[in-house]
Parts: structure tokens; C-alpha cells; sequence
């Protein structure tokens, strides 16, 4: 018996497994960390488990998302499996894709590394973001948690409304507050076109080799069709990539441009981005206010991307 595969498979599960795999002999190792899979990884493929019935149909939509998707850095479907033998749930048999998942290398990588992993995670959305995908993805999956990137910064008819309540409610804090300033910079980034999005890209989520190239990218479940910046949402209360948040000007400033390499299409230019992650990082700690660190560098980051402005 596997040691670590105890906590998902009893010893006649592994033995059906094995058996009807072809894995005798093989080193197969549990990857438990995930909040809704567990996957049993082999030399060249991996299984994936639901941990529970509940989490079956994403389960399924991911089967149906992975034979449709056409990315080299993707998995690719060897099988959606039945087999009450190996366990009372379906599961997946998915190509592996060589290297480190991003959370594990991330604490031991200088800003420098760390920059050039994300530029190099930019330019793959940029790849899938060109992606046609079947039309019955186009929906947001409920299983989703509510994105920070919302409707009321996306949709061009209601940034007007949101840019004088974000004025409003900090211009207390800040030296200037600008409401029409701010509408109208991220009026074009609300016009951006919808994409094929992956919809919770985290930093469990990717995988890096030895030269800390992204070389690939998992959990395609929540793939629809969204606003582009769903994809770019590393910030305070979106999808942690990182923990060394003073550096995040810097590094959310890179990955746009090899995001804009990639995509080579006419995008906003950085002081409209910059604008709407440091109004979103804002608006999303003023809850906490001084109780937050982060507040203050929130507040000083927003004024110096509306003095680029002016």
C-alpha cells in the first residue's frame, strides 16, 4: 500500500486501480492540498477526485471544458471514469504536465524571479484569452465565488455611477478624488471585449519548471466567457499570487505588459489599469480601514496613480 494514498484509497481501490491502469510498480503520490480535489499523481498522468457528491458536476464541466480546449499547457482528457471498484464517485484521468506548482517554489524566489514568473503567467492568459471555446461555456458556473472585478466596474454604463461612489466614499482619504478623472479612464477598460476566461486562476493553480517558465495551468472548471481582467485579479481580496504586497505596482505593472505582448491587440494604457487595481484595492480595504496595514500604502498607491493622470 501507497502510504499517502490512505486517506483516499483503501488497499483494494489502489489494487483496481493499479490493475486497470496498467500502474503496477509505479510510484503514485496523494495531492491533498486542493479545496475541492484530491489527485492521485503517477509518472505520466493524474487522477482526480471529487471530495465529495456535491463537487461531482464541476467535476464533469471540467471532463467537458478539457475536450474541447486546445492549449499545450493544459491537461489534456484521457478519461471521465465510473468505477465503483476504485471509488463511488466519478474521476479524471488527465495528462501530467511537468513542473512545480507556482505555491510551492513562490516564498523561496527573489522579486526578481517572482516578477519574470508572472510576466510569464501574463502572457498565457493572454494565450487563452484568444481562445474560441463552445457556446455552452460561455455562462459563469455558480460554483464560483463573486469576483471583486463586478459588474459595476465593467460595464460601461455603470462606471460613471461607480467612479462618484468610490469618490465619495474616499475622498476623505485621499489628497484628490477626482470622480470624472476617474470615470473616464476606466471607461475604456470597461469596453474591453469578453474573453474565454479560466475564472479562478490562483497561484496553486500554475506550474513552473527549473527556468521558472509557466508551463502549465490547471483547474479549468470555471472556464466562461468574462471580462479579461477576471483573469488579472491578484490583488487585495482577489486571487493571492503573492504575499509581498509593496511590491505589487511593480509586478502588477509587468505582468500587463507582457499580457499586452502577447495579446497584441489595442488594450488601455497602465495608467488606466494601474488606476482601477489601486481604486479596487482601495474600495475593497476601506471596510477595515486603519485596523488594515495595508490601508495606508492602499490610499498612497491611489493617489500617485491619479496624480499620472492629471
Amino acid at each position: 500500500m501507497t502510504e499517502d494514498l490512505r486517506a483516499l484509497l483503501i488497499p483494494p481501490q489502489e489494487a483496481r486501480l493499479r490493475s486497470r491502469f496498467n500502474l503496477g510498480g509505479v510510484p503514485l503520490k496523494l495531492i491533498a492540498s486542493g479545496w475541492h480535489r484530491l489527485v492521485v499523481v503517477a509518472p505520466d498522468r493524474v487522477f482526480v477526485f471529487p471530495r465529495h457528491q456535491g463537487e461531482v458536476p464541476m467535476l464533469e464541466r471540467e471532463a467537458d471544458v478539457l475536450s474541447s480546449l486546445d492549449l499545450d499547457f493544459a491537461p489534456r482528457l484521457l478519461g471521465l471514469h465510473h468505477d465503483d471498484e476504485v471509488s463511488p464517485h466519478p474521476f479524471l484521468e488527465l495528462t501530467r504536465i511537468l513542473g512545480k506548482p507556482y505555491d510551492v517554489v513562490e516564498a523561496s524566489l527573489s522579486i526578481e524571479e517572482l516578477a519574470a514568473c508572472l510576466e510569464g503567467l501574463g502572457r498565457r492568459i493572454a494565450q487563452w484569452h484568444q481562445v474560441a471555446v463552445p457556446s455552452r461555456f460561455n455562462p459563469r458556473p455558480e460554483h464560483l465565488d463573486a469576483p471583486r472585478v463586478s459588474d459595476a466596474w465593467t460595464q460601461p454604463d455603470k462606471v460613471p455611477v461607480t467612479a462618484r461612489l468610490a469618490s465619495e466614499s474616499l475622498g476623505p482619504h485621499v489628497r484628490e478624488a477626482p470622480a470624472d478623472l476617474w470615470s473616464e479612464a476606466l471607461v475604456p477598460i470597461a469596453k474591453l471585449g469578453r474573453t474565454t476566461v479560466h475564472g479562478e486562476v490562483s497561484d496553486g493553480q500554475f506550474l513552473v519548471d527549473e527556468e521558472l517558465r509557466v508551463t502549465g495551468v490547471v483547474d479549468w472548471d470555471g472556464l466562461h466567457l468574462g471580462h479579461p481582467f477576471l483573469d488579472l485579479d491578484f490583488g487585495l481580496g482577489g486571487y493571492r499570487i503573492c504575499s509581498r504586497e509593496r511590491y505589487w505596482a511593480e509586478l502588477r505593472r509587468r505582468i500587463w505588459v507582457a499580457y499586452v505582448s502577447e495579446r497584441g491587440a489595442t488594450l488601455p494604457e497602465w495608467r488606466c489599469v494601474n488606476l482601477f487595481w489601486c481604486l479596487l484595492d482601495a474600495t475593497t480595504l476601506q471596510g477595515s480601514g486603519c485596523a488594515d496595514a495595508r490601508w495606508s500604502k492602499a490610499l498612497a498607491d491611489l493617489s500617485e496613480a491619479t496624480g499620472d493622470l492629471l
